[in-house]
């Protein structure tokens, strides 16, 4: 039985997988994810539905356009692969369950905003802000189907609670960012952290609480300090000078440090808070 929640699991997520590449390329540009068709970005040549397989396509075509036979951005196999790997992950992780279809959908989302702020610095909320009401509406639901057995009363009570909660962890948060942002202004005279960044945020702690969003941030800085530094020292001084400050899609690390804690979030929370007995 098992065997089959993954197979199903496996097809969902990489279906799930293509249409989040359509949001990728066309919701940063304010474009609609229904019209036109699917088509190539070179040539704008229709794709036809068998070069529109998930990963299958891709393979059997060798990476390249039918009409036009440029090649094909490795992004379009790797979140189809990834989003289906995240998907039986969840599944196997929580269960074919509210709480694995749930977090199914907020890995996925995440790395869909992971991708758009590396690829075009924007974080749509076409994407943040669904995603900031699902976290409040499934800490509600998750609360209303776990007391579901103490009577209508306990359980209304309960999803009442939780929501409130999520809404409470998503808004303080916002808060946070919102005073560092300002802060940064205040010292650097220009923006640092973005509102996209801000939403995305509130949007994470609205699903995984404002502990974990502590965990959260702490990898997310970390990450981008680190790659920052890494670009910086390829780039080297002189080059640094001449283009400018480097800008950090801060959003994408926000991102994957959410996903990581999707998985490991508390775990990683009970193992830090060990060191003070």
């Amino acid at each position: 039985m098992l065997t089959i929640e993954i197979v199903f699991a496996l097809l969902f997520g990489l279906a799930l997988g293509s249409f989040l590449n359509v949001c990728i390329s066309r919701l940063p540009r304010h474009q609609s994810i229904v019209q036109p068709p699917s088509h190539c970005p070179r040539c704008s040549a229709r794709i036809a539905a068998r070069d529109n397989i998930p990963l299958v396509s891709f393979l059997l075509l060798r990476g390249r356009c039918r009409n036009c036979h440029k090649r094909i951005a490795w992004r379009y196999p790797f979140v189809e692969a990834a989003v289906a790997a995240l998907t039986v992950g969840n599944i196997l992780f929580a269960g074919p369950n509210l709480e694995g279809v749930a977090y199914t959908i907020l890995c996925a989302v995440l790395l869909a905003l992971a991708v758009c702020d590396a690829e075009t610095m924007q974080l749509p909320d076409t994407l943040t802000l669904p995603l900031l009401g699902l976290g409040i509406l499934y800490r509600a639901s998750d609360g209303f189907v776990g007391e579901s057995h103490r009577g209508a009363a306990y359980a209304w009570h309960s999803a009442l609670l939780l929501g409130l909660r999520g809404a409470i962890s998503a808004a303080a948060t916002a808060l946070a960012l919102l005073l560092l942002r300002w802060l940064y202004s205040l010292v650097r005279h220009r923006q640092g952290i973005g509102l996209g960044d801000v939403k995305l945020a509130a949007a994470i702690a609205a699903w995984l609480g404002a502990r974990q969003m502590c965990v959260v941030f702490f990898l997310a800085v970390v990450t981008g300090a680190l790659t920052a530094l890494a670009v910086l020292a390829v780039r080297g001084r002189k080059t640094a000078k001449s283009e400018g400050p480097l800008a950090v899609p801060f959003g994408t690390f926000l991102a994957l440090a959410g996903i990581y804690c999707a998985f490991l979030g508390g775990p990683t929370l009970q193992w830090y808070l060990s060191f003070f007995p």
